[in-house]
């Protein structure tokens, strides 16, 4: 048994198809957007997808300033691990030993062999030297002038390093305080 509701729609049904198949064309137009209908959605859905697309854009510029910002945060670790791990194990530290040569760390090993560590800066690039080796980069992204190693004056065995580097528009810098594991003989 149908409903009150079944039984109206299947009358309409049936009353429109036979007005168009007779031709009224009032009923033609039942079945389309009206033009104010469509004026008043297209300004919404405009809005929206604005609204959508600057979000996606801010979405995008968060990621590579996190991005900037973890690459340098492990430049600036990478270069303060390397060079304190190397201050600890030296015997003797030389801060600016000659042009170009950030710190000297020199030490002898338990069968007398002598051991030399340079680092220098190129280009934004810390290098580490061993023995006169191959120079390795040990990081990458540093500001040169704000990059530097020197000595204590209330301790000679305490060395501060400062190390700054810059990706993007994000900069950091840190101060590495170290001290010589075996302090040296003067």
């Amino acid at each position: 048994m149908k409903t009150l509701f079944e039984n109206t729609l299947s009358q309409s049904m049936k009353i429109k198809r036979y007005r168009i198949a007779r031709g009224n064309r009032h009923v033609i137009s039942q079945g389309g957007f009206m033009l104010l209908e469509l004026l008043t959605v297209l300004p919404i859905v405009s809005v929206l997808m604005g609204v959508m697309m600057m979000t996606t854009i801010m979405i995008m510029n968060v990621g590579t300033q996190n991005n900037n910002h973890v690459l340098t945060l492990t430049q600036v670790q990478n270069a303060g691990y390397w060079v304190t791990r190397d201050v600890m194990n030296g015997q003797v530290v030389t801060p600016s030993p000659s042009y170009g040569v950030l710190v000297r760390i020199e030490w002898d090993d338990w069968d007398s062999t002598h051991n030399t560590i340079d680092y220098t800066l190129d280009d934004g690039q810390l290098l580490r030297q061993k023995n006169g080796g191959t120079a390795v980069i040990v990081a990458r992204n540093l500001v040169t002038d704000d990059t530097y190693f020197l000595q204590d004056v209330s301790n000679e065995d305490k060395y501060i390093f400062t190390v700054k580097a810059s990706v993007g528009e994000t900069q950091i810098e840190r101060n590495y305080e170290v001290s010589m594991r075996i302090p040296s003989e003067t």
